[in-house]
């Protein structure tokens, strides 16, 4: 039986499921493909059989919504440093790694703004590594820039494609060949079918729950991360805390010191005023007598 032509419902919904993170990827797409079953059974099954990025692939998906420019400013540099390979030209073939070593490094360190939270060092590694092998093979870049991928690519190093070749767009799988089933209606044959569905069914929860695995697995590091940086921030604000108690404690020396010094001033302040007192009146009792 032929493919099923492309259809822009299935594209639309795949576009949207694939721009959510994994761990809202699985029950928006059972939605959807519930809201299709009313319609089209083919096409529900079709978004049933969608399967939930990875936290890596989902990053990178990400990437190719938020920085499409940049990825194509990643995929030119690769095509003319193949060509610089190709033509022997040592001087471009410096500069064209270094610019794409810059341009790999910019989308890597863009990944985590893309998604909108901090990815685990593996997590880092493997957006790198599908980077990397998306700048080397036009195949991976094309599926990269689908904007659907599953799962990231292992980088297994700077390929030879020819020189300013551009990304094709990804081609539907070829079906594999079902095996020959025995006439329907025998208990054999229902049994067949009740087995290869069981299958099915349990390759796609195994798959699920995989994936499940790694989105908390993300999850828990980023978590992690958060409680490092909630440390270092507590231990900072402890510092300045126990700074500004210090000062508090000197500024109330301070203050006592000059609350004594202030007492001693008024005590002599008094007594030079008696003093003063006793000295007028020694000078009137002096006046007093000469004038008698």
């Amino acid at each position: 039986m032929p493919d099923r032509p492309s259809d822009p419902r299935l594209d639309a919904a795949a576009n949207e499921l694939y721009g959510l993170p994994p761990e809202e990827f699985t029950a928006a797409r059972d939605r959807a493909a519930r809201a299709l079953r009313r319609d089209d059974l083919e096409l529900a099954a079709a978004v049933r059989a969608l399967r939930r990025p990875a936290v890596a692939a989902w990053a990178v998906n990400a990437l190719v919504r938020s920085a499409p420019a940049e990825l194509e400013n990643l995929l030119r540099l690769s095509d003319a440093l193949r060509a610089a390979v190709a033509a022997g030209a040592g001087a471009d073939v410096r500069r064209l790694s270094g610019d794409r070593r810059r341009a790999l490094d910019a989308l890597g360190r863009a990944s985590a703004g893309a998604v909108g939270r901090a990815l685990p060092p593996a997590v880092s590694a493997e957006v790198a590594g599908t980077l990397e092998a998306a700048s080397a093979d036009p195949e991976v870049a094309a599926e990269v820039l689908s904007g659907r991928l599953v799962r990231p690519v292992r980088y297994a190093g700077f390929g030879s494609a020819p020189a300013g070749t551009r990304p094709a767009p990804p081609r539907p799988a070829a079906k594999p060949a079902r095996a020959a089933r025995p006439p329907a209606g025998t208990a054999r044959a229902v049994a067949l079918r009740a087995a290869e569905a069981a299958a099915r069914g349990a390759a796609g929860a195994a798959d699920d729950a995989q994936q499940g695995y790694a989105a908390r697995a993300g999850a828990a590091a980023a978590a992690e991360q958060a409680v490092a940086a909630a440390a270092a921030e507590w231990a900072e604000l402890r510092d300045l805390l126990a700074a500004a108690a210090q000062r508090l404690d000197a500024a109330r020396r301070s203050a006592r010191t000059a609350a004594e010094g202030a007492r001693a001033g008024r005590r002599k302040a008094a007594d030079a005023h008696a003093a003063a007192a006793r000295a007028r009146r020694h000078l009137d009792d002096l006046r007093r007598g000469g004038d008698s």
